[in-house]
């Protein structure tokens, strides 16, 4: 069982190992409560070592916007028959 936090990078090594070997345990046993209890410090350890900063709405938008082209967002994913068209 693993136990106490992490605070290096050779200690969250050591816990994605262990998570991915308590993977499928079955609910309300002890390796069930140790893969929940791991994956809360991996996530603590995770936000603290790599922050992330989100964007506001109005840059999501944008980057969306700008990385979708003009033709793509014109073109029909489908196609009527052509007697229905005239």
């Amino acid at each position: 069982m693993y136990s106490g936090l992490i605070k290096t990078e050779q200690q969250y090594t050591a816990a994605l190992v262990r998570l991915e070997a308590l993977m499928g345990a079955a609910a309300g046993t002890p390796e069930a409560d140790e893969l929940e209890l791991l994956a809360l410090l991996i996530g603590t350890y995770e936000d603290q070592r790599y922050p992330q900063e989100l964007p506001t709405p109005a840059e999501a938008i944008a980057t969306m916007a700008s990385t979708t082209s003009n033709s793509s967002r014109v073109k029909p994913r489908w196609r009527m028959p052509d007697e229905v068209l005239q």
